[in-house]
């Protein structure tokens, strides 16, 4: 069965800026690869941090001084599941603000680099075909008036490693075995991934790739989105399911 990631298709979209507030994870230079670990389109909006939570790593030096103050910080913030929130130094937390210089004419699925959003529709139809898209709140805000718009909200891709050995030699992703960085020997080898289809938590209809970093959707998400004819994102085959 083919693997397929997940990007924008052709869908107009409107006109809007983000404003930040969000926080970010310390960044890190690891100190055997010397990759600098900056995880910024790396958002987790449906793990809800406390103020005091937020503050904290807000608060902490950046980038930060070891791995231990990482660590620290990373288990300060609630995960129900933990294989399905891999925490990379610089990735982002809370509330996304955004500002509509317009109406809020979003497709379906909007796959911005921050703060992707999902239709509260599409939402509704995946849930009533048993598939669990995690989401969190957005605050969207016409840029005028400042009054609260409805009908979105932010999307959480879920980390998870999913690739098989013999893919991660194929696609020449090379793991730093100090920091976990994947890092591409070869960046036109990226189709030959092979994804293990018992490591995919039950439901879940879409995650991104650790080894990788790419979004890609269950063969169930696929279906039900071309079915009902929903907009704002396409498919592209990566390599398969194992």
């Amino acid at each position: 069965m083919n693997a397929y990631r997940i990007l924008i298709d052709g869908t107009e979209r409107p006109d809007y800026s983000v404003e930040m507030t969000t926080v970010f994870l310390p960044r890190i230079v690891c100190d055997v690869c010397r990759a600098v670990r900056l995880e910024w389109d790396v958002y987790h909006p449906s793990l809800k941090c406390s103020a005091k939570t937020l503050d904290a790593i807000s608060a902490a030096e950046n980038p930060a001084c070891s791995w231990e103050q990482i660590e620290k910080l990373r288990k300060k913030i609630p995960r129900d599941d933990e294989r399905l929130w891999d925490l990379p130094p610089g990735c982002q937390l809370g509330r996304q603000r955004i500002l509509m210089d317009g109406p809020p004419d979003f497709p379906d699925f909007d796959l911005d680099l921050n703060c992707p959003l999902i239709s509260e529709k599409a939402l509704d139809i995946l849930a009533n075909n048993r598939i669990t898209v995690y989401s969190g709140e957005v605050e969207i805000l016409s840029f005028s008036s400042r009054k609260r718009l409805h009908g979105w909200r932010a999307v959480d891709f879920p980390n998870v490693r999913l690739m098989t050995e013999n893919a991660i030699r194929k696609c020449r992703l090379i793991e730093c075995k100090r920091c976990g960085e994947f890092r591409e020997a070869d960046p036109r080898a990226w189709r030959h991934h092979e994804l293990i289809k018992d490591r995919w938590p039950r439901r879940l209809g879409v995650a991104r790739l650790v080894e990788s970093g790419r979004r890609v959707a269950s063969p169930e998400f696929i279906e039900v989105w071309k079915r009902h004819k929903l907009k704002g994102i396409r498919f592209e085959r990566i390599g398969k399911w194992v």
